[in-house]
């Protein structure tokens, strides 16, 4: 039969909260703060070596208390600072609820006036949350 010890029992316990509280200080603190460009370049067989396109990627804007308009609109002046040929935006806008449509719109707005502009839904923005409204 094995024993473990209290000490162990409790150290092990101790472990593994320690962690749980670190993973979920990086989701809360760390990583919706977290603003990054990264450029990648993309040879194609078709286009001249002097011809470039410049492509604007965005996703999870998850815009909440946890990530205000401020922040959502930092994001988007990083991002149009690249000058992009072509915007694309693939989901998850929201993470429960909007709080102010008009601003929130008037935000993204800046996104398809600076260049033509995709977009498609994710899973938080798929109108199954009831908040939407």
């Amino acid at each position: 039969m094995i024993t473990v010890s209290r000490q162990k029992t409790l150290i092990s316990f101790l472990t593994l909260a320690a962690v749980g509280g670190a993973i979920l200080a990086y989701g809360r603190f760390i990583e919706p703060r977290w603003l990054a460009v990264d450029r990648q370049v993309v040879r194609l067989r078709k286009v001249h070596a002097t011809e470039s396109i410049t492509i604007l990627h965005m996703a999870d804007f998850h815009a909440s208390q946890r990530n205000p308009y401020d922040f959502l609109q930092k994001a988007i002046e990083k991002g149009l600072a690249e000058k992009p040929d072509i915007i694309c935006l693939t989901g998850d806008y929201i993470s429960q609820r909007i709080f102010d449509r008009e601003r929130y719109v008037a935000i993204l707005s800046r996104l398809s006036s600076a260049a033509p502009t995709v977009a498609c839904l994710g899973n938080h923005d798929g109108g199954w949350t009831p908040y939407l409204g």
